[in-house]
């Protein structure tokens, strides 16, 4: 079943169950609040690494200026920070009156 806008509107209160063949048995997914969303991209802009751009002028009388751009991007950093924000997704999701049971980080 494919959830509808007023469903996803109605907040984390609600939820929806979805039959998985794979595991025999059913799951219960709510939508995320905006609070949440915000935690999940804060993880992710953590790691996005630095960037610098400096901009000089060489004379007055030149209209001649340079400008350095420099970056420094650790992608296995980006990696680590985008599974970690996936996981923390997928806990939101279930986090919900329709599954018994909580789920951790490493049930995910």
């Amino acid at each position: 079943m494919v959830l509808s806008k007023s469903d996803i509107l109605n907040g984390a209160n609600s939820y929806e169950t979805f039959d998985l063949e794979s595991i025999d048995g059913s799951i219960a997914v709510r939508p995320l609040t905006i609070g949440e969303i915000h935690q999940i991209n804060e993880i992710k802009d953590n790691a996005l690494g630095d960037y610098v751009a400096n901009q000089k002028g060489i004379s007055r009388k030149r209209v001649k200026e340079s400008l350095e751009a420099q970056a420094k991007i650790n992608v296995g950093k980006q990696t680590k920070a985008a599974h970690k924000a996936d996981v923390k997704t997928v806990l939101f999701g279930l986090d919900n009156q329709g599954n018994p049971e909580k789920f951790n980080e490493e049930d995910v």
